[in-house]
């Protein structure tokens, strides 16, 4: 067990690499979406929103997300992962309206202890899926959707 002394110098020393560890991700994100995997806003408001990991071992992934969704008003983000330490699980509790998690562990090792196969797709087939998704998303409330998926292989062309 450590002492309150010990755990608040834990928190300052890791505090500011779990915070670029943060920016990092979201500076994934915007990369990914400018460069063609255009998430629309208008899309996800007032929509449930979830966020799904096999795994999360500080959350930070998760974090990000919810940073990315903020200023969007979703009707509701949800939690979704499969295994979680107990402190990423009430750190999620704080982000999002709902929380689902398969199993919780209190010492998380890394996915593959958890998984026989932990066969993940490329970044390609992730970029794709993402694509493919949001370009045949059905939105009921956005009019002119063609206009839409126009602009968006209009931009792909001009890449």
């Amino acid at each position: 067990m450590y002492t309150a002394g010990q755990l608040e110098s834990f928190r300052d020393d890791y505090l500011k690499q779990v915070q670029n560890e943060n920016m990092t991700r979201l500076s994934a994100i915007n990369r990914m979406i400018s460069k063609g995997g255009f998430v629309m806003p208008e899309m996800l408001a007032n929509h449930t929103v979830f966020i799904v990991a096999d795994g999360a071992d500080s959350g930070a992934g998760f974090e990000v997300a919810a940073s990315f969704l903020k200023p969007i008003k979703v009707a509701k983000k949800v939690a979704v992962v499969a295994i979680a330490s107990e402190g990423v699980v009430n750190k999620l509790k704080k982000l999002f309206d709902e929380v689902e998690v398969a199993s919780e562990v209190k010492d998380f090792q890394s996915i593959d202890h958890y998984f026989d196969e932990n066969v993940l797709p490329s970044r390609e087939e992730i970029i794709t899926m993402t694509k493919e998704t949001s370009t045949n998303w059905e939105h009921p409330r956005l009019p002119n959707r063609s206009i839409m998926v126009s602009k968006l292989e209009e931009s792909k062309s001009s890449m």
